[in-house]
């Protein structure tokens, strides 16, 4: 018998085992992984599991890749009220992934912010249409560098667009921070 695709998931269990699966690639790279769940996340909620595992353990893995050896990755959960506490100045939402789609500004659904923030060189946000077009990276010394040919953002930004969520980037020369906003009814 096939798996329904949609499970009840409990949030907080489901980040620490991603959290886990990439603390082995941390400690080879020698980076320091850190996970920051927001306590209050232990409940469940219907969502692709498999789907939004491949997203997290996609940019957790990115970020360790980027990060070089002693400096840090963070990865936190926290819930969120409304999608307006991302607003920062320089951060980039992701075209067409930029507001709710029309009539989910109401509050029957809840946010949850999952962010994942490195300590390594960052990328110029100008380029940061290219690096979610399937198969891209910043560069060609950068795939080189850190190995792989593409960063897999594509990805990320269909199965975050599918699960009617956005991913906010933002980067400077100390690193980089990919967020997705996923709306979710408790």
């Amino acid at each position: 018998s096939s798996q329904p695709k949609h499970q009840v998931v409990i949030i907080d269990r489901m980040l620490r085992s991603i959290s886990s699966l990439q603390g082995s690639l941390a400690s080879r790279r020698e980076v320091i992984l850190e996970t920051k769940i927001d306590p209050t996340l232990h409940f469940g909620i219907t969502i692709e599991e498999m789907k939004i595992t491949q997203v997290l353990n996609n940019l957790v893995s990115n970020a360790i890749k980027f990060t070089p050896a002693s400096k840090r990755v963070i990865f936190s959960a926290k819930r969120i009220s409304s999608e307006r506490k991302l607003s920062k100045p320089n951060s980039v939402l992701v075209p067409g992934l930029c507001t709710l789609p029309s009539g989910r500004k109401d509050m029957a659904h809840h946010y949850m912010l999952l962010q994942v923030k490195d300590e390594g060189c960052g990328f110029d946000i100008e380029k940061m249409e290219k690096i979610f077009q399937p198969f891209q990276q910043e560069n060609d010394s950068t795939a080189r560098t850190h190995g792989g040919t593409g960063l897999g953002l594509a990805i990320v930004k269909s199965i975050v667009a599918e699960m009617d969520g956005w991913v906010h980037v933002d980067s400077s020369p100390q690193g980089s921070t990919f967020g997705i906003v996923l709306p979710y009814t408790s």
